[in-house]
């Protein structure tokens, strides 16, 4: 009863996986190409969007999570503001496409790119 009483907690326990690669890709900026340097790269930008698809958090609350992960962390990282996932959710060519339905199970970011594990609710 013990063990089935830790599975139940540990159920829905949420684990992030940051490593120096991932630092040194949030870190990367390219000019932009109208207003002077972007200070967030790309993939700063398609994590936050791929927070805020899988937990279905509104932008204003995604900024805060995204604080929080990074506080949790200790990364003196700096995180892009509201309004500026929205913006440029849309000049980079997010998009977030899954091939099964079900709920996630893993999401990981490295050099490779992005991969999306699901399980099926059957």
């Amino acid at each position: 009863m013990k063990q089935y009483n830790q599975i139940l907690i540990n159920r829905d326990s949420l684990t992030f996986w940051i490593n120096r690669e991932g630092i040194q890709l949030w870190r990367q900026t390219k000019q932009s190409s109208h207003r002077g340097p972007r200070l967030f790269s790309t993939l700063a930008i398609t994590i936050a969007f791929m927070l805020k698809h899988i937990f279905s958090i509104p932008l204003r609350s995604l900024q805060g999570f995204i604080h929080f992960i990074l506080k949790l962390a200790q990364l003196l990282l700096l995180y892009p503001h509201y309004s500026c996932i929205s913006k440029r959710t849309k000049t980079a060519n997010v998009v977030l496409e899954t091939k099964t339905k079900g709920t996630t199970q893993y999401l990981a970011i490295n050099s490779t790119g992005l991969k999306i594990t699901m399980k099926n609710n059957k």
